[in-house]
């Protein structure tokens, strides 16, 4: 089952009058992620902690799925 993820874009212009509103945002998970912009383009992209930890754990379900495919492949 899939989780909603809110993503927000906010030019870098604008983070830098409204950084303390958007990190308190971020914490209290209101939004996972910013995709900050320059001129329209991504730059940089600002994570929750509780989005950053969730990617951390899926990527080491999916190494451990990998491992385990590795394994069954030399059999």
């Amino acid at each position: 089952m899939a989780v909603a993820m809110t993503i927000d874009t906010i030019p870098i212009s604008r983070l830098k009058r409204e950084l303390n509103q958007v990190l308190r945002k971020l914490a209290r998970n209101r939004v996972d992620v910013y995709v900050v912009t320059r001129k329209g383009q991504p730059v940089v992209y600002l994570l929750s902690v509780n989005h950053y930890e969730n990617l951390l754990a899926e990527m080491d379900k999916l190494a451990e799925q990998l491992e385990r495919l590795d394994i069954d492949d030399s059999i």
